[in-house]
């Protein structure tokens, strides 16, 4: 297959960052020493474009992508065949406790992303105990979220407030952010101690 051309084919630096979800030119080269060659990925409620469950496996990523409506599941079905069974896709709301214990086998992820969803899962605290249970040894817990703070008034609920980033990020071992300087953006990433 070929580089599909919706995007300039990306540099390797750049594949992490600029895949277009599904064409070998966009997929990024073998996995480093020490990390599965698949290693296992879960991306939680990212299906609109760019799709991080995608990009995750056209990187090499095992990815289940996971969302609550059954629209969302079956257009990322749909869209990205061609990276099936290296993407699977699956109905799972990640604000049902139970759900999630039953569906996500504890310990099994190297890494967890969410795009843009935090902010409208009750119980951030919850959420992040939730994900902390999903992760193997040394995985990774990708939030890329709005600060409400940095919103203008009548969208300050698509983001997160100062309060829920400090319940979210509680007891992590390890974190960092970056500002995506994009309306006000910033993608935190958390380790367990």
């Amino acid at each position: 297959m070929q580089h599909c051309g919706r995007r300039p084919a990306p540099s390797s630096a750049e594949r992490s960052t600029d895949c277009c979800g599904g064409c070998e030119g966009c997929r990024e080269e073998p996995s480093p020493p020490g990390r599965p060659a698949s290693p296992p990925a879960t991306d939680s409620c990212s299906p609109t474009p760019p799709n991080y469950a995608a990009c995750l496996a056209a990187l090499g990523w095992d990815t289940l992508a996971v969302d609550w409506a059954e629209s969302a599941v079956a257009a990322t079905r749909d869209r990205y065949t061609d990276l099936q069974p290296r993407l699977r896709v699956r109905r799972l709301d990640f604000a049902d406790a139970d759900a999630v214990a039953r569906e996500l086998p504890p310990g099994a992820f190297h890494l967890v992303t969410m795009r843009l969803v935090l902010a409208f899962l009750p119980d951030k605290r919850a959420v992040g105990e939730r994900v902390r249970r999903l992760l193997a040894p040394g995985g990774a817990w990708v939030v890329t979220t709005s600060l409400a703070e940095r919103l203008v008034p009548e969208r300050r609920g698509i983001g997160v407030s100062a309060e829920e980033v400090a319940e979210f990020t509680e007891g992590w071992g390890e974190g960092a952010w970056y500002d995506l300087g994009v309306g006000g953006v910033r993608c935190f990433v958390l380790r367990a101690g």
